[in-house]
């Protein structure tokens, strides 16, 4: 966009647009999250940042092997972005819906976290409070 419009207006908004590309990634992170038992987070979360890191990587190679070597304009590569970036738009309407939520309205309680196990001869509770877990682990006085 800089390329075409100068000014501050022009700076504004493409921080705007640089500010939402942010929120939705987390929000996307979010959704996986929802979808995933909590036992598989670490997996999916190297998964989707190597494939997003991935994605990156190829389209600037793409970009700039284009502009190099076949003299595409910078119009047509942000009109290839365009088409890319909507494209994905659309695809998101056909994800499936989450059947739980991490947040709000939880009626289960929590998945077991994978992990080592209190040490014996500790008391272990856990108390809920409103949407939120906190547990408590008291180690036994010797």
């Amino acid at each position: 966009m800089l390329l075409f419009a100068h000014g501050v207006v022009a700076m504004q908004l493409v921080e705007f647009f640089y500010g939402m590309v942010t929120a939705t990634e987390v929000a996307y992170y979010a959704y996986i999250y929802s979808v995933v038992s909590t036992q598989h987070y670490q997996r999916v979360t190297s998964y989707c940042r190597s494939v997003t890191l991935a994605a990156a990587t190829v389209a600037a190679v793409l970009g700039q092997l284009l502009v190099s070597l076949a003299h595409v304009s910078y119009f047509s590569l942000n009109a290839i972005t365009l088409a890319s970036v909507s494209l994905a738009f659309l695809c998101a309407f056909f994800l499936p819906m989450p059947q739980r939520s991490m947040f709000f309205h939880r009626r289960d309680g929590p998945e077991p976290v994978p992990g080592p196990q209190p040490p014996a001869g500790s008391i272990h509770c856990s108390k809920y409070y409103s949407e939120y877990t906190v547990k408590l682990s008291i180690q036994k006085l010797d």
